[in-house]
Parts: structure tokens; sequence; C-alpha cells
């Protein structure tokens, strides 16, 4: 291809705006304190963003849908996005919700989508789970087969933490046939295997929040946010008022012996860990920066890395098995033209080999203060500053920059695009690329992981990725030479993290697990990555979305294109 004609076909990637990216927020859809840093980083952002209206009442107050054309950013609750998806939006428009993300963020949706994405294999990444009153009778077998001493965790179809119970088999088994007060609806949703030899820090239980931004769905472009919170429970054993780290260990003994036994009736309810029941004026969340840097001091240099990389691969295939999902819901509204751009809250447990169990995604996580509505100037942000709120705001702050990124290179012009891609696949694969050199420092870009993670769905012990996030940090692919490991800043951050999202390892099933993962019975449902999604893994597989100038990724996407098309068998989205 001639060179001025690969310059001239780049121009479509180019982007155009030199105004703000005009947000327009729907606060009345939010609880108290959920936007007030939103607005903050808005306002911090050097005239980068902006915000042209903000909606405080109720139903007949003025929404963002009623005109789209004011806003380039719409953030709001699920039942207007999709009323803003059901009008005509112009490329680089985006809403902050994904139709049909529902088949993840739903206590029981996400067990039943990960089941149904891969079989028994799902307990590589989820705990063992049963949806009821369906799965009741499989879930009794399993009790069984697990014996009297394993508890089992009953999730009700609730927020916030509320309606979590920690139960011994029998009760459990009891409680997953209740039905709520008045013989309503099924109380219990979820029966999950308690997660066994939980991590302890400091003699406190804990989990893992991290923030995902998803951005459109052909492809799928996640990206993963190098940072989060670790939220602590209530000690465990008997309190000698030190909260040294040799309280390090696990719940039913290891490491160093600790035991949560004892702790109440249960033994293991104390285990649940909810910042919402808790005084959240005095707790002490920390940034996962604090406490990657605690475990690798405990637990030797690349610890760390390990956990890092089985969440992400968690987070990869948790958004891989909901996308089928997702473009079924998109293509039913016809305003949707790939504008979603949607925070999800992902939580994950530890185990004493430092192990990464999903156990939620969050959709409308909460990015409101620890303490909620903190306003500048109380004694509530005096002194220090809170982990908790700073990750929030760097996540905003960087979602702000990949949002901007993303908007602009949808609404570039230009006279054409590469043979092959229609123009709006023409315009992700821009976004795309300006999307990841954007997240550069602040996100981990899961798009490859994730499609790789898609090519998996439905084929069950067959397929070939991700069972390194069930071994230990050998099997992740990332290094854990203490030399390699010993940098924390953000660059040397940064650069492990290319690593692992540049070469993931190979699944290894396992015999019992590639057999269990065939049966008819798991319900394994099939997928056929598109031409899309076969273009963009291949780039990304060679390392050929960021690299090198635009008219080089205008000719890059050609060929790759001319070279896949003709063994694609449709249909094609």
């Amino acid at each position: 291809m001639p060179v001025l004609l690969a310059l001239l076909l780049t121009l479509l990637c180019a982007t155009a705006r030199s105004s703000p990216l005009r947000f327009f927020i729907d606060a009345s859809a939010f609880a108290e304190g959920e936007t007030d840093l939103l607005l903050e980083a808005i306002a911090a952002s050097n005239g980068t963003a902006s915000v042209v209206g903000v909606s405080r009442g109720g139903f007949l107050a003025h929404k963002g849908w009623h005109n789209t054309s004011m806003w380039d950013m719409y953030w709001t609750g699920r039942e207007a996005c999709y009323r803003a998806f059901l009008s005509h939006l112009a490329p680089g428009q985006l809403v902050s919700c994904t139709p049909g993300s529902q088949a993840i963020t739903g206590k029981a949706s996400l067990v039943a989508t990960m089941k149904r994405a891969y079989g028994t294999a799902a307990s590589l990444f989820v705990p063992e789970s049963f949806v009821l009153p369906g799965d009741y009778l499989a879930f009794a077998r399993a009790v069984v087969a697990a014996g009297p001493a394993t508890p089992w965790v009953l999730k009700e179809d609730s927020h916030r933490g509320r309606g979590i119970a920690v139960l011994p088999p029998a009760a459990a088994l009891a409680a997953a046939r209740q039905r709520r007060l008045g013989g309503g609806a099924q109380r219990y949703v979820v029966a999950q295997r308690f997660v066994p030899g939980q991590l302890l820090v400091r003699r406190r239980p804990l989990y893992v929040r991290l923030w995902v931004l998803s951005l459109g769905t052909h492809p799928l472009r996640p990206y993963l946010f190098d940072g989060g919170v670790a939220v602590f429970g209530s000690r465990q054993g008997a309190d000698d008022g030190s909260d040294g780290d040799d309280g390090d260990g696990v719940a039913d003994g290891g490491l160093t012996g600790i035991s949560a036994q004892g702790a109440d009736a249960s033994g293991h309810q104390a285990m649940v860990v909810n910042l919402w029941q808790q005084d959240r004026a005095a707790a002490r969340p920390w940034s996962l920066r604090q406490l990657w840097d605690h475990l690798d001091s405990r637990f030797g240099a690349g610890a760390a890395t390990g956990a890092w990389a089985r969440m992400c691969l968690g987070v990869a295939a948790a958004l891989a098995a909901g996308l089928p999902a997702q473009r079924e819901a998109g293509a039913a509204l016809p305003g949707y033209q790939g504008g979603n751009a949607e925070v999800l809250g992902v939580d994950f447990l530890l185990d004493g080999a430092l192990g990464a169990h999903l156990v939620e995604v969050n959709w409308l996580p909460s990015l409101a203060r620890k303490v909620v509505a903190c306003a500048a100037g109380e004694a509530c942000r005096a002194g220090t500053r809170e982990p908790f709120d700073a990750q929030k705001e760097a996540f905003l702050a960087a979602a702000l920059r990949l949002l901007r990124a993303s908007s602009d290179a949808a609404t570039g012009t230009g006279p054409g695009r590469p043979p092959g891609p229609r123009a709006e696949q023409w315009r992700a694969l821009c976004a795309l690329r300006a999307e990841a050199r954007a997240a550069e420092g602040a996100f981990v870009d899961l798009t490859r992981a994730a499609l790789e993670a898609l090519a998996c769905v439905g084929r069950g012990g067959a397929c070939a990725w991700v069972g390194g996030a069930a071994e230990g940090a050998a099997g992740t692919g990332v290094s854990t030479d203490p030399a390699a490991a010993a940098g924390r800043g953000a660059r040397s951050r940064w650069a492990a993290l290319r690593r692992l999202a540049d070469a993931l390892p190979p699944l290894r099933w396992g015999a019992a697990a590639a057999a269990a993962g065939d049966r008819a019975g798991d319900r394994i449902v099939g997928y056929r990555l598109t031409l899309l999604d076969r273009v963009t893994l291949d780039l990304a597989r060679a390392g050929e979305l960021t690299a090198g100038a635009d008219a080089e990724f205008t000719q890059r996407v050609a060929a790759t294109w001319a070279r896949l098309a003709p063994g694609h068998v449709r249909p094609e989205l």
C-alpha cells in the first residue's frame, strides 16, 4: 500500500475534539456521596472533562436520556442507561452501563454464567457454587461429599454485604430450602463452599476490591485498574491487644497456626467482612500496594505478583463468560453503538497459598469516600490521607483520561478505512489503540486475556488457557525472581503487568477437570469468535495493537483482516 494512502487512511483514527468530555450525571440514581469523588475528579481534570448537567430530582426531573445531544458521557443507573441506548447515539458517546452485564453482576447469575461458560472448571475461578433452588440436589450431594467439617456460605440477593450466612452442613441444607417471610421468593439464591484456609493478615480476614472499566463489547475492551483496596474484618482468635505481623496466617491453621474457631457460635461467620456494617470512620483499609508489599515481605519477593496474576485471569474469565449475553442485549437496543463504559467492582478472597477466589462482580460499585459524604475541611478528612479514598481518587482520575481517549478516537473523521473492516469495526479498533495507550501506567489492558478466555467459552476441558490461575505463581507466567520483583514504582509495576498481559499461560485443566467439564449435565454453551475478535486477538498476540505509527497500524489491520477473512466461518456480528 502506498505510504500516502496509508497516511490518509489513518485519519479515521485521528482525534478531533478540542472541547472537554461533557458529563451528564443522574445523581438521583446513586446513594448519598456516590458522585462526590467523580465531581471532584472532573473539577481537577484541567479542562479535559466538564459537567453539563446534574439531575437530582425524581421521576419527573430532566434526565440525560431526554436530550442525548448535550453530553458525551452519561453517568447514570441501569434503567436510564437502557433508555439512552433506545435513542440514536453518535459514535463516541458513552453511557455508564453495559447492556446485559446482569449476566455476571448478580450473585446467582455470576455462578450460572461461569458454569455455563466453563463447566465444572469454573471452580478454577469461583468457589464451588450452586444456584438455588434449581441446583439444590447437586448442592446436597456436594455437602455429603465434602463431609461434616466443611461449612457453606449462603447468599441472599442483596447488596452491600447483607444476607450472607456461613453455616455448618446440616443447617446449610435446611436454610437452602427457606423462603422469604410470607411464603414469598427463595431466600437464598446461591450456596457456595466456604473458601478453606483463608488468609489472615494481622489476625484479620480480608477481601480485595478491584475496579474494572469495561468499554465496548465488539471487541470487548476491559481495563483493570492497577490498584484497589484490601478491606479487613474483625480480629480472629484470642485478642492479646497486639496488631503485629506475627498474626499472619490462615483461618483454619497453617503458616502460623492462627485459628478462627471460637470466634462465634459457627466458628466461621466472623470471617465475613463487610465494611458497610463496620464503623467506617474507625476502619483502616489498605491500598492494594500496601497489601502487596506486606505479602512480599512476609512470604517472599514475588508472592504478591502471583496473586495479582491470578486476579487478572479471574477478571478476564468472568468478563468473557458474560460477553455473549452482553452482545445479545446490545443488539436488541436500536441506539447501541458500542458506547458502553461500565465501572465494575470485583471482589476476591485470598487463601493461605495466595490463591485468588472471585466471589462477586458488582455493578455500580461504591465510589463514595470511606466516611460517606465527608466534605473538605471536615475532621474526617484531616490528618493522614486515607488509602481507601486515595485509591478511588486515582482510579477516577485515570478513568477520565481513558474515557476521553476512547471518545476522541471514536469521533475521529477521515476519508476512508483499510479494506475489510466496516466503519464501526474500524472505529472500535481505533478506540482500542487509543485506550490501550491511555491506560499505560494506570490500568492493565485485559483485551487479549478476555478474548483468549472467550475462545474457551463452551469448550470445557478441550480448551487450552487459564489453569495456571489455580496452580501457583510458577503457573502464571510471571517471574517470581526477587530481583525482578524488587521494584514497586509505577514503571516497574506496569512493566510486570504488561509482561503478564502479553504472555498469559496455557490452561492446565487436569484430566479430572477436563472430564468433569465435558459432562452433558454441565450445560456448557459454545461460542464462536467473530472475525473482529480474531483480528483483535491476532494483533494483541503479536503486540501490534499499540506499537508503531498509525500508518503502520492501518497496514497491519488490513493485512491481518485479509489473512483471516477467507477462513472465517460466519455468522458475523
